[in-house]
């Protein structure tokens, strides 16, 4: 008996070491990295720092893949066993969110087999999540139905909630885009190609008491999420964006005014660029069922395009964009929609570098990846923290080798959100 016991337990550990040699390649004879404060205060914030990164090996197409923090780096190769969910999301996506991989570690018992990384929501008494079962029909065709599931954190009982729902359209297949709980009032906000509706149910009696169609005249397109998805809200954020001939914006006096400023500051893009994007966010208020409007915005070239942001938190909404050299923030008020005070600059001398790379936003913090104007064996490659409300440099890191093993800086490349 003891024989079996122990060589199943070596196939346990085979299994395991497999699992894990792929999923965190060795780190032998590979060059080792960690964020090094240059400036601020210790904080809770500067531990969590975590840049994605690829560090080309030995040809111009081998690359390893790592993550570096202030305790250094671990290079793995790839995810396996992944399986699919809701809008093709795969279930170690969950893994790239903070608060659903605490949740998982916390709450394995009702994690299990929840991909729908839109479908949570969590405060101090209730974990909820929700998502579509698609069924086929032969008479019907596509038979959705909504689950969600609700974990009592004080007892650790759950309660349970379907309702079908009339499918709107053939061509495309319906999910589960927001879950919020505002008193006792279940919000489920779902998505079934352009089609956006509101479930509002009763939560103590788990009937369904209300559903809104959600339109606007210029579309929503894009619901704007951060990086810490269950998090209570009872506001929702949507940005739309088109293409617009470059002397539309002259209709719109604030914008008038920018490109005047622009211009005595030496951007003359402003008005060499015949075409420009427009940019607009939408609040949308689960309590009201209204829309707030921010004012439009216009970028005028692809640097500005590639580096604009929103983000919602819970006292404003956050708007940044990056062009010649500084990152530009704006706060808007939620009730009003209304810019809080005027723009804020921060050059990219300020924050230790000559480039602004990738910039990120969440929770009224900005992260910006700061670089040189060249790359260089030695190519610096900082990442400050930026005050959205203030504009105040709360944390400037720079990546630096830290091991034996020799390091080119020229072959590392980061970003500020996992390579998907």
């Amino acid at each position: 008996m003891k024989r079996y016991l122990w060589t199943g337990f070596l196939g346990v550990f085979a299994m395991v070491s497999i699992v894990g040699y792929y999923l965190f390649g060795a780190s032998g004879g590979l060059p080792d990295f960690k964020l090094v404060k240059l400036e601020g205060a210790v904080s809770e914030e500067e531990q969590r720092m975590k840049l994605h990164g690829q560090y080309l090996v030995s040809s111009r197409t081998e690359f390893k893949s790592l993550f570096i923090t202030p305790q250094g780096a671990e290079y793995f190769l790839r995810r396996f066993f992944s399986s699919t969910g809701t809008g093709g999301v795969s279930a170690s996506s969950l893994d790239s969110y903070d608060d659903l991989a605490e949740l998982k570690g916390q709450y394995r018992s009702f994690m299990r087999a929840k991909r729908n990384i839109n479908g949570f929501y969590k405060d101090e008494r209730w974990l909820i999540h929700g998502d579509i079962e698609t069924h086929e029909d032969s008479d019907k065709g596509q038979d959705p139905m909504l689950q969600l599931e609700a974990l009592d954190l004080a007892t650790g009982k759950t309660k349970r909630l379907e309702q079908r729902l009339a499918d709107q359209t053939e061509d495309s297949s319906m999910e589960v885009k927001d879950v919020q709980l505002l008193e006792d009032e279940l919000h489920v906000l779902t998505r079934e190609g352009r089609i956006l509706n509101e479930y509002i149910f009763d939560f103590p009696e788990g009937v369904l008491i209300g559903q809104r169609r959600l339109e606007y005249p210029e579309g929503l397109h894009t619901i704007v999420r951060g990086e810490t998805r269950s998090k209570p809200s009872e506001w929702l954020l949507f940005t739309t964006s088109e293409r617009v001939a470059g002397t539309a914006a002259v209709h719109e006096p604030q914008e008038l005014d920018r490109m005047r400023e622009q211009i005595a500051l030496g951007n003359h893009s402003v008005m060499r660029n015949p075409s420009a994007t427009r940019m607009q966010a939408i609040l949308y208020s689960y309590r009201t069922g209204q829309f707030v409007s921010l004012p439009k915005v216009y970028l005028y070239n692809t640097v500005q395009q590639d580096n604009a942001q929103y983000s919602l938190d819970e006292e404003g909404v956050t708007f940044a964009s990056v062009d010649d050299g500084e990152i530009t923030i704006i706060r808007y008020d939620l009730e009003s929609g209304k810019p809080f005070t005027d723009e804020l600059r921060l050059p990219a001398e300020r924050l230790g570098g000559e480039v602004i790379g990738q910039i990120a936003i969440e929770q009224q913090r900005i992260y910006a990846l700061i670089y040189d104007a060249e790359r260089k064996p030695e190519h610096k490659i900082i990442l400050a923290m930026i005050d959205a409300v203030t504009g105040d440099v709360l944390y400037r890191g720079q990546v630096l080798p830290s091991g034996s093993e020799q390091a080119d800086m020229e072959r590392l490349d980061v970003k500020l959100r996992p390579y998907y």
